[in-house]
């Protein structure tokens, strides 16, 4: 079954109307559901006037006399599913009913356990909106980007299997609750679909400055995050920190107790160099394995080629270091960056050397960063691209 939860304040004008077009849609494609509507106590009648329609349809009303927001009363509505897929939507008729369907196939294929209707994706579009909507709801996506990679993690119109919720503890602030599902949510796949958001055509728009604010404390909520792709790098480069000390232990350990005597500086310092970059990228993987990333795989053969792909991540930084150093010192000239009013504060304060350190610091931990996630660790989240997105 699909239970489709509508969170609902003051929308009497809308609910009605949005009730007997899910249910049409359902009915032309055999879908088996139910409609949950959790209102907040509107004082226009909303309650009484979906009521009204549960004779001819499988509605439940829920009616919260203590409780307000839009993400606790959709929580609330999902804990009362009945059905094995959640579908939440706006009341304001925003959301067409007749995206449910294509939404739902991805689902019931096996394809993604969360599904996002996207106005950003191709085939997704706006219609009617302010230029302030627009640029509060830019500037709301780009915030959220350092969170996911859901090209729109605003949308309030998405879809799940219970699953991906199940013993999750959900604390969204305000009206982003499908961000707080994509950050915190059990799954493995995410699929956005495309569809045209049209502005409301009844009621008033729920955006206000205390929305706004909400979200921002929402947003640094999820920043800090165990597996929040901000937190984690935080924690990288935490783990790279205590790294630096464990390469210079070792270094001094084998170099001062042994290999200077025997070898002197320079083969010493070669032999010395190699064991504690070893030791050091060991310490990194095994922390950054059990804490940063959180990876409970335990084969031996995932974990070997586990540990080398993450040796030749860092042994490549290291490459690209040495690479940049060169160049940026060398060749200066070729560089227009160097004329920046910026940059040239910079070296006047740091001088050149310090500079082209810090630049290749900067874009090595980047780069050892991504490739730790992405090719070591790999992430379970993948973003796939729909085919409504890509034929249309």
């Amino acid at each position: 079954m699909l239970s489709i939860i509508i969170p609902t304040y003051n929308e009497r004008e809308n609910i009605s109307i949005l009730i007997e077009s899910i249910f049409e849609v359902l009915s032309e494609n055999t879908i088996d559901g139910e409609v949950i509507v959790v209102d907040d106590n509107s004082p226009d009648g909303t309650a009484k006037a979906a009521e009204a329609l549960k004779d001819r349809y499988n509605v439940r009303v829920i009616v919260r006399k203590t409780e307000r927001g839009l993400s606790s009363a959709a929580i609330r509505g999902m804990k009362d599913a009945h059905g094995e897929v959640l579908c939440v939507m706006d009341a304001d008729l925003s959301h067409p009913p007749d995206t449910i369907p294509r939404m739902r196939k991805p689902i019931t294929e096996g394809k993604a356990e969360l599904v996002i209707g996207s106005r950003r994706v191709k085939g997704g579009g706006i219609k009617n909106w302010p230029l302030k909507r627009k640029l509060v709801s830019r500037a709301a996506a780009l915030i959220s980007r350092p969170l996911t990679k859901v090209k729109d993690p605003m949308s309030g119109f998405f879809m799940l299997k219970k699953e991906v919720i199940e013993g999750v503890e959900l604390k969204p602030k305000g009206y982003k609750i499908g961000l707080e599902i994509i950050v915190k949510g059990r799954y493995d796949n995410v699929m956005e679909v495309p569809y045209i958001f049209k502005d409301r055509a009844h009621g008033e728009s729920k955006l206000s400055g205390k929305v706004i604010m909400n979200y921002l404390s929402h947003a640094l909520r999820l920043y800090f995050y165990r597996d929040s792709a901000f937190f984690q790098f935080l924690k990288f480069c935490m783990v790279g920190g205590l790294g630096i000390f464990v390469d210079l232990g070792v270094f001094s350990v084998f170099y001062w107790g042994y290999f200077l005597g025997v070898y002197g500086q320079n083969t010493g310092t070669l032999y010395s160099q190699t064991i504690s970059f070893t030791a050091a990228v060991a310490f990194n993987f095994v922390l950054n394995k059990v804490w940063t990333f959180r990876d409970k795989e335990k084969k031996k053969t995932k974990v070997t080629k586990q540990f080398f792909l993450f040796f030749a991540v860092a042994a490549s930084a290291w490459a690209i270091r040495t690479v940049i150093i060169y160049f940026l010192l060398n060749y200066q000239n070729v560089w227009k960056f160097y004329s920046m009013p910026v940059i040239t504060w910079l070296i006047s304060l740091l001088s050149i050397e310090r500079f082209v350190l810090l630049v290749a610091i900067i874009i090595v931990m980047l780069w050892n960063f991504f490739g730790t996630k992405y090719l070591v660790f790999k992430g379970k989240k993948k973003v796939i691209k729909s085919q409504d997105s890509i034929s249309k």
